[in-house]
């Protein structure tokens, strides 16, 4: 059985690396990581928590994603859009960790369990 903190510290990787992938996909990145990363963690508080080091890392890179870039991404507003970008990933990452975690609860409150077996 594995300790809480290395539950943790599996599930912030997962959520940064789900959400470094789909970098693209400015909301859908950061609640499919979050999402993956709460479940793992297993409880809602833990999974808010968890949350935290994968905001910081994301919002770091995609900051480095468009400066070092030089395109701008809408014209003149590009810096502006980088931070709307960048906003939307964090808030996608921290409802996906909440509602992940959510959902592990629920599901070991029932005594069965919903959802990707693969992931716990």
């Amino acid at each position: 059985m594995t300790s809480e903190s290395e539950k943790e510290s599996v599930a912030m990787a997962l959520m940064t690396v789900v959400t470094m992938i789909f970098y693209f996909l400015p909301l859908l990145n950061g609640l499919a990581g979050g999402l993956a990363g709460g479940y793992k963690v297993g409880d809602l508080k833990g999974a808010a928590i968890a949350a935290i080091i994968p905001v910081i890392l994301v919002s770091a890179f995609l900051a480095g994603l468009f400066i070092f870039t030089d395109q701008p991404v809408l014209g003149l507003y590009g810096r502006e859009a980088g931070l709307l970008v960048i906003v939307l990933s964090d808030m996608g990452i921290l409802a996906g960790a909440v509602l992940g975690g959510w959902l592990a609860e629920a599901g070991e409150q029932k005594g069965s369990v919903s959802g990707p077996d693969m992931i716990r």
